[in-house]
C-alpha cells in the first residue's frame, strides 16, 4: 500500500470520528431532557420523603415534623364510618361523663380537597323496619320510598375540610390533619369540659395544642390530641388563664351494607331518652 493511500485513508477515519463526538455531543443533552432522572420521585413519595409511618390500615398514617398526615385510599371514599370522640383526661376539678359526641361521617373528594360530611340526620332514618337506601342508591328492592324522599331532601353538612398534599396514581390521598385533631371540633366539642371547671372558654390555644399519637387497624383507627382552651373566671377581673385537657377520637368503618333497622320494643330495656322528672 502506497504512502499516499494511508495518508488519505487516516485522514477519513479522523473525520469520521470528528462526526461522531460532535453528534454526540449534540444528542447527549436532547437525551437528558427527554430521558427522567432516576432520582426525581412523584409527587405522592416526595410527600412522605422524611416522614415516619405510624401505621397502616384502613388508612395510613405518618408523622412528618409536628404535622400528622393520613393517606385516604380509594376505597375510603366509599365507605361510612362512625365517629365517636371522648375525654381522656379533663381539666383539674372536674369530674364529668366521658362522651363528647358521636356521629357517622363519609369522606368526599372534590378538586382538591376532602369533604367529611356528617351523615347522622339521613344515616339513622328507617322505615317499616326496612333497610333505608345507602346514599346514591336510586333503584332496589330494599328500598323505602319516604326514607329515600328524607335523604334527598336533607343535605348532608360539611364539618370539616381538608387540603389534599398529594395525590396518587390508584386514587389515594395525602391529607394533614393536624388542624382537624387539635382543634375543636364543634358537633364533638370539648368546651363543656372547660365550664366544668367553671371557666367561659374563650377559643383554642393553637401554640398549646397537638396530636399525640395515632393508631391504625384494619378497620378503624384513633387519634389523641392535646388540647389548650384560653378560658376567663366569671368574674370580671380576672385575667384568662390556659386549660388543657386530652381528647381522644375513635373512627370505625361500619359493613359496606348498614344494618337493617330495629323496631322499637319497650320490653328491650334500654333508653336513649333522659328520664323525666
Amino acid at each position: 500500500m502506497s504512502i499516499g493511500l494511508v495518508r488519505r485513508f487516516a485522514q477519513s477515519m479522523a473525520l469520521v470520528i470528528a462526526v461522531a463526538s460532535v453528534s454526540g455531543l449534540i444528542a447527549k443533552p436532547l437525551n437528558a431532557q427527554t430521558k427522567p432522572s432516576p432520582d426525581k420521585k412523584l409527587p405522592f413519595e416526595a410527600a412522605i420523603e422524611g416522614a415516619k409511618k405510624l401505621g397502616v390500615g384502613v388508612v395510613a398514617a405518618y408523622k412528618k415534623g409536628d404535622n400528622t398526615l393520613l393517606e385516604l385510599s380509594r376505597d375510603v371514599f366509599k365507605r361510612i364510618f362512625v365517629w365517636y370522640s371522648e375525654t381522656v383526661t379533663v381539666p383539674t376539678g372536674v369530674v364529668d361523663h366521658l362522651y363528647l359526641g358521636g356521629t357517622v361521617v363519609r369522606f368526599q373528594r372534590r378538586g382538591n380537597r376532602v369533604f367529611i360530611r356528617d351523615l347522622t340526620a339521613s344515616f339513622g332514618k328507617r322505615a317499616g323496619g326496612r333497610q333505608a337506601p345507602e346514599p346514591g342508591q336510586k333503584s332496589g328492592g330494599r328500598i323505602d320510598p319516604i326514607a329515600l324522599a328524607v335523604r334527598r331532601a336533607n343535605e348532608p353538612p360539611i364539618i370539616s375540610v381538608l387540603s389534599i398534599a398529594a395525590s396518587g396514581d390508584d386514587g389515594e390521598v395525602l391529607v394533614d390533619v393536624t388542624k382537624l385533631f387539635s382543634g375543636d371540633i364543634e358537633t364533638m366539642s370539648a368546651r363543656s369540659q372547660v365550664v366544668q371547671a367553671g371557666l367561659v372558654p374563650l377559643q383554642v390555644n393553637p401554640a398549646a395544642s397537638y396530636t399525640t399519637s395515632v393508631r391504625v387497624f384494619p378497620n378503624n383507627f384513633g387519634v389523641r390530641a392535646h388540647l389548650t382552651f384560653l378560658a376567663k373566671s366569671k368574674e370580671p377581673v380576672a385575667p384568662p388563664r390556659n386549660v388543657s385537657l386530652r381528647v381522644g377520637h375513635s373512627l370505625v368503618m361500619l359493613a359496606e351494607k348498614p344494618m337493617t333497622g330495629r323496631i322499637f320494643d319497650p320490653r328491650a330495656g334500654a333508653s336513649f331518652e333522659p328520664e323525666q322528672g
